[in-house]
């Protein structure tokens, strides 16, 4: 037997703490075994807790803290990710109604086009295509769609109901579950959209604030007069109301992170059956550099979760059991102009498409789209690292641009790496245990 080396040993508070980054399992010891195990694993001699300590050694191989010696674990965690990425069960399309938007986020990273809206014959490919690949792969059980743009309700009319209705045939057809999402700044929300919401099962929104009133009316504003936030926070309560599920991502700043508890008084009229329908997700804007932001950012969701409410850490990876959409096999991002991509994450122009919808709906991919769906843990320091099971080599797409270069998404910086396996554990003994 020899010790995984994806074991991190951690002193959390009093407590000493094994953490195994592949299995997801830990546990409290005492000093006196955890002086024990670390004795065996210097002398290698990890058999010998065998005749030492029997219960505690049967313990550690239960939760993989020891594996036979035998096994390669990066050849393990290959095989875990092409078993999730590679799912054939289920198809997973992200549609671009249109690049045009309501607002001009000063951080945002697309080209918004004004004129930008998918033509019927696009819409009727995006059908076509959605009915070969149900047709063509017996295996899909459940389909979604997810909305992005641009702003999308900006088409809910000429684009998204259209679809919804065409998509809803093919689910009745196929016999296959939909469910839809959509990604909105959700100032455009109405409730005369509820009922179409509820009949094309669209029942989860991401919605972004940008702060508190104060600092969220000053980046996006209807004139030089008129905030968004009331108008974004009415529509939020509307959606939870019709129980429709509501996670409002939080784009933060060193700047905006001041007051942000005060977010809670404007959720007030919502009851505690509303709030299950309600949470929150952190993400520091990409543009900002200051360090040492992560301590405030608990410190408001523990506020949050105080109060009942669910607060996500993005910070905190799990992308290897969550990994990335753009990482996936049956996945596509289709643009109002037909052009296809992978990641919604970079600006969507014809230099970055990997694919073009064809007449007859299915996919040309090309070059880049190959590549993509190859370069997952060919990374060399991935293949020694630690927490290689949390951040799952980065996502493709942090692969492809560096563009054969070794790299690491925490800067090849080990105090990074185990201040995010401290994190870790730390939600789960508060959170969890």
């Amino acid at each position: 037997m020899k010790p995984s080396r994806f074991n991190y040993f951690l002193k959390y508070d009093d407590n000493h703490i094994l953490y195994n980054t592949l299995s997801d399992r830990l546990l409290l010891l005492d000093p006196f075994l955890v002086d024990l195990l670390q004795g065996a694993i210097n002398s290698n001699e990890i058999d010998e807790l065998k005749t030492y300590h029997p219960s505690f050694y049967q313990q550690l191989i239960d939760d993989k803290f020891i594996i036979d010696e035998n096994i390669d674990e990066t050849e393990k965690v290959r095989k875990i990710m092409q078993a999730i990425d590679g799912d054939e069960t289920h198809y997973h399309l992200i549609i671009n109604p249109t690049m045009n938007c309501n607002f001009k986020c000063w951080y945002c990273y697309e080209s918004h086009i004004k004129e930008s809206k998918m033509s019927e014959e696009t819409i009727e490919h995006i059908v076509d295509h959605l009915n070969k690949t149900l047709t063509s792969n017996q295996n899909i059980k459940s389909v979604t769609i997810g909305w992005f743009g641009g702003e999308p309700l900006l088409q809910f009319k000429q684009v998204m109901l259209p679809i919804m209705e065409k998509t809803d045939e093919l689910r009745k057809r196929h016999l296959v579950s939909f469910q839809q999402n959509i990604t909105t700044n959700g100032f455009l929300l109405r409730a005369e959209m509820i009922p179409y919401f509820k009949q094309y099962n669209l029942n989860h929104f991401q919605i972004t604030l940008d702060g508190n009133r104060s600092f969220h009316d000053t980046v996006r504003y209807v004139s030089k007069n008129r905030g968004s936030y009331d108008d974004i926070m009415a529509n939020i309560k509307l959606l939870v109301k019709n129980e429709l599920s509501v996670t409002v991502r939080v784009n933060f700043t060193e700047k905006n992170l001041e007051g942000m508890e005060g977010i809670y008084e404007d959720l007030k009229g919502l009851s505690a059956d509303d709030m299950t329908y309600f949470g929150f997700s952190f993400h520091k804007v990409w543009q900002e550099t200051a360090s040492g932001l992560n301590d405030r950012v608990v410190e408001i969701a523990d506020f949050f979760r105080s109060k009942g409410i669910y607060a996500n850490l993005s910070y905190i990876p799990d992308s290897l059991i969550n990994s990335c959409y753009a990482d996936k096999k049956n996945q596509a991002t289709i643009n109002y102009d037909g052009n296809v991509f992978k990641c919604t994450a970079r600006d969507f122009n014809k230099n970055n498409r990997e694919g073009v919808l064809k007449e007859n709906g299915e996919i040309e991919w090309n070059e880049k789209y190959y590549n993509r769906m190859e370069i997952k843990l060919k990374n060399k320091p991935c293949q020694n690292c630690g927490i290689l099971p949390l951040c799952n080599g980065g996502c493709s797409q942090v692969a492809i641009e560096a563009n054969g270069k070794d790299f690491c998404v925490f800067d090849f910086d080990e105090e990074k790496k185990r201040d995010i396996v401290y994190r870790k554990v730390a939600e789960a003994l508060t959170y969890k245990m």
